[in-house]
């Protein structure tokens, strides 16, 4: 079962939207509020959870925190549009687990093993 974990600058807009889509979601601004990178790497790796983030720095910090996978969104944020693509990587992504995946503004997926 994947599940998530979505970072502070996502907002609570798309943790909601993710939730009534049926998505096991859990939020870094509820758990966490503040948490540094390390932190929420940590909690990622004991829940065995995928961290969602708009933070590219993330990415290069994902391979040596070896966290269970990483989402990274380059996607505006522009609300509903925003959950729309989420939603259809999820739907789209067999597996989320041992990758980096990058979704940009036009619903384009790279991956990458971590």
């Amino acid at each position: 079962m994947l599940k998530l974990l979505i970072d502070e600058n996502l907002g609570k807009t798309v943790v909601q939207s993710l939730r009534k889509r049926g998505f096991h979601v859990q939020s870094v601004a509820e758990l966490m509020r503040g948490a540094t990178d390390e932190e929420v790497a940590e909690r990622a790796r004991k829940e065995d959870k995928v961290v969602v983030t708009m933070d590219k720095d993330f990415g290069r910090f994902a391979v040596a925190s070896e966290i269970p996978g990483l989402l990274l969104v380059r996607v505006p944020h522009v609300g509903e549009r925003l959950v729309e693509i989420l939603v259809s990587v999820l739907e789209k992504v067999e597996n989320l687990y041992g990758y980096i995946t990058v979704v940009d503004r036009n619903g384009r997926i790279r991956r990458r093993p971590l």
